[in-house]
C-alpha cells in the first residue's frame, strides 16, 4: 500500500511541477515578432475587458507609474478584432511598442512591462 502512495506522491509532484512551468512561461514576455501590430503606434497599451477581475489593478498599477495619459487602455468590447490580430487570448495583457516598430507582449499585471520604461 505504501507503494502505491509513492506513486501517487510521484505522480502529484509531477503535475505540479508542470502546471508552475507553464505558468512562468505564460508570464514571460513574448515578443510579436513580424506580426503586424496594425494601427499601433509607439506607446504602452493596455488590454482589458469589462468581466476582468485583475484590470482595475492592472490600471492603477499603469497609472501610478505612467500617468493616465502615459498608457492607452483597449478594450475587449471596442475592438474584439485587435485581441484576435495580435492573439491576446487573456487579460489584462501589456504591449509594448517600441520607437523601431518592435513590439513585447507582457501577460498579466503590468510588472514586467514596465521594467524596462523610462517614464
Amino acid at each position: 500500500m505504501n507503494e502505491v502512495w509513492l506513486r501517487l506522491a510521484i505522480v502529484i509532484g509531477a503535475v505540479a511541477v508542470s502546471l508552475m512551468i507553464v505558468a512562468m512561461l505564460r508570464r514571460r514576455p513574448s515578443a510579436m515578432g513580424s506580426r503586424d501590430i496594425g494601427a499601433l503606434r509607439p506607446g504602452v497599451y493596455l488590454f482589458t475587458s469589462s468581466t476582468c477581475s485583475d484590470c482595475t489593478g492592472a490600471q492603477e498599477r499603469l497609472q501610478t507609474m505612467l500617468g493616465n495619459a502615459g498608457y492607452i487602455e483597449v478594450r475587449w468590447e471596442d475592438d474584439p478584432g485587435l485581441f484576435t490580430h495580435l492573439g491576446i487570448d487573456a487579460v489584462p495583457c501589456t504591449v509594448v511598442v517600441g520607437d523601431d516598430g518592435s513590439a513585447s507582449l507582457h501577460p498579466g499585471m503590468p510588472d514586467g512591462a514596465l521594467r524596462g520604461l523610462n517614464p
